[in-house]
């Protein structure tokens, strides 16, 4: 019996991960302003539902882009993130909503206020560190 056991444990231990990980996605360079980063692109129900849960760290300048074929008001929260993020909300190529040091695991929603096609997520202080203001413009090239 305890044979069949180990191999049985093995097999369910391993079925949690996949979920955990964080995910890899198509990248694209965003332009906000004059400032240039590298952001992965979740354009899909079930990339955006992820996002950037279970990511530990993230490079200074890359972060991930979520976006929709039409602007409605958006609401982010940070259930399962582990980086304290600033997120741009951005409609028809302009910011405008900026929220700035969303906090680790904090499910309190975060409300763009504003209709929105994409939003932008990038480290916490990001914003502040490159002048970022609602109106800049954001292109993707």
């Amino acid at each position: 019996m305890m044979k069949l056991m180990l191999p049985l444990y093995l097999v369910f231990a391993g079925c949690g991960e996949a979920a955990d990980a964080p995910q890899t996605l198509p990248e694209r360079v965003v332009q906000v302003g004059t400032t240039q980063v590298t952001a992965q692109t979740a354009d899909d129900t079930d990339e955006r539902a992820k996002g950037l849960m279970f990511v530990k760290r993230m490079p200074a300048d890359e972060g991930m882009l979520f976006v929709w074929p039409e602007a409605e008001e958006r609401s982010f929260w940070m259930r399962n993130t582990f980086i304290p993020l600033d997120l741009l909300y951005v409609s028809r190529g302009k910011v405008v909503s900026i929220i700035e040091g969303a906090k680790p695991h904090d499910e309190t929603g975060l409300p763009s206020g504003k209709p929105a096609d994409m939003v932008l997520e990038m480290n916490a202080g990001w914003v502040k560190a490159h002048g970022i203001r609602i109106g800049d413009t954001v292109t993707l090239k």
